[in-house]
């Protein structure tokens, strides 16, 4: 692959080797070739560091029940309706699996104003946080993992769409959810 001087520096280097779930990627729109870190090749299984028409290639990878959530808000960035991508989705790992990552980006415009660079990252959310920031309870990852001893019963309630409600409405919104959705199950267990 031909080298590309807005994508070949020591900044994008010192990002793409900082973290093993936190992916970094960087397009020269012009040329439409995009480079990504060395480990979103290797966990997703990208074909190349740079590759060209990345947007066509990557939508393969999206989870087919996220890919309009996905579509419409890259199209949203591209279009200039806003300013910034901020998506949580599912995406299809180089073992076939699909996780939960979250991906910003945003858009460098050169001094004409047109779109030049689309940059952003991908945190995986699947090791993230031990414990739940809102209920300070354990994440259903580390609920999954954890050992438990005796007798009882573990009751794990899921909101369907919910990421979609954060994404579209943001945390704050999601967390008066959680927050209503508690309140009622705490009077029906009186």
């Amino acid at each position: 692959m031909e080298s590309n001087q807005l994508l070949d520096n020591k900044l994008f280097e010192a990002f793409a080797n900082a973290s093993d779930n936190i992916y970094i990627y960087v397009t020269d729109m012009d040329r439409n070739l995009t480079r990504w870190s060395k480990s979103a090749v290797e966990y997703f299984g990208i074909e190349d560091e740079y590759q060209y028409n990345t947007g066509e290639k990557w939508i393969e990878s999206v989870h087919p029940d996220d890919r309009q959530m996905y579509i419409e808000d890259i199209m949203s960035v591209l279009s200039g309706t806003t300013s910034q991508h901020n998506c949580q989705y599912r995406a299809r790992n180089r073992y076939g699996e699909y996780v939960w990552v979250e991906c910003r980006g945003s858009i460098i415009k050169d001094k004409d104003g047109k779109p030049s660079l689309f940059a952003g990252i991908m945190t995986r959310l699947d090791n993230q946080n031990k414990y739940d920031n809102l209920t300070h309870l354990l994440t259903g990852f580390e609920l999954a993992r954890a050992p438990f001893e005796g007798q009882g019963a573990l009751m794990i309630i899921g909101i369907d769409g919910f990421r979609n409600i954060n994404s579209q409405y943001g945390i704050s919104y999601g967390n008066k959810i959680l927050v209503s959705l508690a309140g009622i199950i705490g009077k029906e267990a009186v």
